[in-house]
């Protein structure tokens, strides 16, 4: 473009805090927008970026709100009931210094629902007019493409916040980005949008083809699992086998199925081979059964333990709680028993429910019981001494009772005079008899009057009813009908075994085996069950019948068959034949073949598919190949044109930092070419470091870098025809020296560049405008509060 446009005028209307006004930057090289902070130079930038690119770029990348939730108010609208106007009016230096081309935007709130109005949602029409004074109609209307037309340029907004617009805020943006972020940023300054969307194309297509063969692979392998081989069943004749269902209903067998759907060769092998193992099943079918007894046999013998408890048990088994009960009673009464033949009625307890109701005594036992009480609450009343006494009585009488049992039992006469507490040998038994009672009389002497009558009570009582009682214990006791110890315990060794007799007794009458002439039916101990137990293995063994090597081999095979198959029933077995199993053979092979010629057809069209997407995706690797090549390598040549006017830039305003002077842009390339292939690229400072400026620069020498950058895209690059470079408040984040310097930089290269800028400072504006105007260049100030605000 031969002439270069420049910002003429501004025509703010209802945005944000301003009313209404017209700010011109006519015939200026540099406009200083100058001011307190909070009074509009912002603004002013919002509303030029706002017109020339249909959004706030610093409000649109950082959404507070995420959610769908609607406001009731427009931020940009001062007043919400009307529409908020942007103007501005370009002018061409050049060839054709009077033309005018005049942009403008407008919404309206009153018409935006409440999710309209976030503050990110930039719906502003686009209008073209004749004077930035003329009103907005629908014939103004205009689109974005008409923009860009006018400044000869694709991706303008981008271009636009490149090397047009440096933010006051969060400037750094796309030193933030990652290093191949960053490439793809540039990218667009480079006017290879083109390639690279032709290059998206090419990828994209190469992706489809590329899944669409990984899928024609699959289909390939899967269908050669069910296509036989060619050549060897090229004289195959078939004979049509009508459908016939072998097993039940219930059946789940897939080979029984009369639709053999997906039959592959793998499948088709499977059922066949299946099949012949149930005719192998059939022919060895009586051998199986013969054998299945012999394993249950041999688990049998393997385990002796249980045939010694059918031994021990068997007759008795019925009888177990029975004797189990008597046993107990029995060890009761035994226990109850010692007590009353030791004396020990007093401390011990018995329970003499048993008692009477085992002896059928006639005593009364209520009685007797009272008097026991009674003479345990006489008992109590005695002193210690007493009760050591009285025990040591009836520890004497209860062992002259026993001596004279023992006596009794050896010689039925009372005949030995050893003393049965000392072992003195004394002339005669009766001798012994009165020392005895002698003793007796002197120990009693040491008891209290209470004590005295305990050891009289219990003498009567024994007397009277308890002597008695023991006798009828202790013959009842000595009877030998009575269940024996010895036993009962050995009965209840195996009863924990948890034997069921009837079932082995129905097992061994199917094997031919008597069980009861093995049961022992006498009510004692089985002293010889070693040898019973031994000579009812040799009976079991004698039972086991001669199989065949392959039922023994294979026996788990053929019983997953019987039980899998034929749900363990003897008469299906009997009910399928041979030759049905063989006509269900041929028809599987028969499903197989027919559906082998389908997807040998298909096969052979996915086969030629396979070829040409092959011969397509290996044409396209190599464009593709190509394309990336000369996209990296042209971006290597346009960053190579950026560096040298970026490091002197950077090093200009920065001046000296703790790293050294200047930034240099650090390209990681792929150097198998003469040229170099970009694929991600790094600002350092000229030091051996591989770290980004981002780890270790200050937020002020970040500024100064972004000012460099956008200048040196500027001067490189800029082929939009807008020759305007806004700068929003640099004296924000850099200090005076930094700021001398880029006025310096801005007036000795740029000063064919339209500058517009702001400051808070006075002193700024006035050092900046100062040393525009000692250049001979024009320079203007516009303080915003008195422009906007006072009238």
């Amino acid at each position: 473009m031969s002439n270069k446009l420049y910002i003429n005028r501004l025509y703010i209307e209802n945005f944000k805090t301003i009313d209404k006004a017209v700010i011109s930057f006519e015939d200026q090289d540099i406009t200083v927008l100058d001011g307190p902070n909070g009074f509009g130079k912002t603004t002013i930038f919002d509303s030029i970026e706002l017109v020339l690119t249909g959004q706030i770029k610093r409000i649109q990348n950082f959404k507070v709100a995420v959610t769908a939730r609607g406001y009731r108010d427009y931020l940009f609208a001062k007043n919400q009931n009307k529409p908020v106007v942007v103007k501005i009016e370009l002018k061409s230096i050049g060839e054709d210094s009077s033309k005018k081309r005049v942009f403008a935007r407008r919404i309206d709130p009153t018409k935006l629902r409440s999710t309209g109005k976030k503050p990110f949602e930039f719906n502003y029409e686009l209008h073209e007019l004749n004077t930035i004074d003329d009103e907005m109609t629908v014939e103004t209307v205009t689109n974005e493409q008409e923009l860009e037309k006018f400044f000869k340029v694709n991706d303008f907004i981008d271009r636009y916040s490149l090397y047009h617009y440096v933010e006051q805020e969060d400037s750094s943006h796309l030193f933030k980005k990652n290093e191949k972020e960053r490439i793809e940023v540039i990218s667009k300054l480079f006017n290879i949008q083109k390639e690279n969307e032709q290059k998206e194309k090419l990828d994209t297509t190469r992706r489809v083809l590329r899944r669409k063969l990984r899928d024609i692979n699959k289909d390939i392998e899967k269908y050669k699992g069910f296509v036989t081989e060619k050549d060897s069943d090229a004289d195959r004749t078939f004979t049509q086998v009508e459908y016939i269902k072998l097993l039940p209903a219930t059946s789940k067998k897939p080979w029984d199925s009369e639709k053999l759907n997906n039959l592959d060769k793998v499948k088709k092998d499977t059922y066949i081979s299946e099949l012949n193992q149930i005719i192998k099943f059939k022919k060895y079918f009586e051998d199986y059964i013969k054998q299945k007894k012999n394993n249950n046999i041999s688990q049998v013998i393997a385990n002796k333990g249980r045939l010694s408890a059918l031994i021990v048990l068997g007759f008795y088994n019925e009888e177990f709680e029975t004797f189990k009960k008597e046993y107990e009673t029995n060890n009761n009464l035994k226990r109850y028993l010692k007590v009353l033949e030791e004396r020990s009625i007093l401390t011990s307890y018995i329970n003499w429910d048993i008692i009477f109701e085992t002896l059928k005594l006639k005593t009364d036992k209520q009685l007797l019981i009272d008097r026991i009480d009674h003479i345990k609450s006489l008992n109590k009343t005695t002193n210690n001494l007493s009760n050591t006494v009285r025990q040591l009585l009836e520890a004497r009488e209860s062992l002259k009772n026993q001596f004279n049992n023992l006596i009794s039992s050896k010689s039925g006469s009372s005949n030995d005079q050893n003393c049965p507490y000392c072992g003195q040998d004394w002339k005669s038994f009766k001798e012994l008899e009165e020392q005895m009672e002698q003793k007796t009389i002197e120990i009693q002497q040491n008891l209290d009057q209470n004590s005295n009558k305990v050891v009289e009570e219990i003498n009567n009582l024994y007397s009277a009813i308890i002597k008695d009682i023991i006798n009828q214990l202790d013959s009842y006791l000595s009877d030998d009908s009575r269940i024996k110890d010895d036993f009962f315990l050995q009965l209840q060794e195996y009863k924990n075994l948890g034997i069921d007799v009837n079932k082995a007794k129905l097992f061994l009458d199917n094997i031919g085996i008597i069980s009861e002439e093995y049961y022992n039916k006498e009510k004692k101990i089985v002293s010889d069950l070693e040898e019973r137990t031994n000579s009812f293995v040799s009976d079991l063994e004698s039972r086991m019948q001669n199989t065949e090597e392959f039922t023994r081999d294979n026996f788990k095979l053929l019983q997953e068959i019987f039980i899998n198959t034929f749900n363990s029933d003897f008469k299906l077995v009997e009910k399928i034949r041979v030759e049905d199993i063989e006509l269900k053979k041929l028809y599987i092979e028969n499903a197989f073949y027919d559906q082998s010629n389908w997807f040998f057809k298909e096969l052979q069209k996915l086969t030629i598919q396979r070829k040409k997407l092959d011969s397509i995706c290996i044409n396209l690797d190599g464009i593709i190949e190509i394309y990336t090549k000369k996209i990296n390598q042209y971006r290597g040549t346009m960053i190579n044109d950026l560096e040298i006017p970026f490091f002197i830039y950077s090093g200009k305003i920065i001046q000296n930092h703790q790293r050294g002077i200047g930034v240099f842009i650090k390209q990681e390339t792929n150097n198998r070419d003469e040229e170099p292939e970009v694929k991600a690229i790094n600002f350092v400072p000229p030091e051996e470091t591989d770290h980004d400026i981002v780890h270790s620069f200050s937020s002020g020498q970040l500024s100064a870098t972004v000012l460099s950058f956008t200048l040196a895209l500027n001067k490189v690059y800029n082929q939009s025809g807008l020759n305007t470079i806004l700068i929003d408040d640099p004296a924000q984040t850099m200090d005076e020296i930094n700021m001398a310097s880029l006025v310096e930089l801005l007036r000795n290269d740029f000063y064919d560049k339209q500058i517009i800028l702001s400051t808070h400072e006075d002193k700024i504006s006035l050092y900046m405008r100062y040393k525009f105007s000692k250049f001979g260049l024009r320079a203007a100030n516009i303080n915003v509060k008195q422009e906007l605000y006072e009238y």
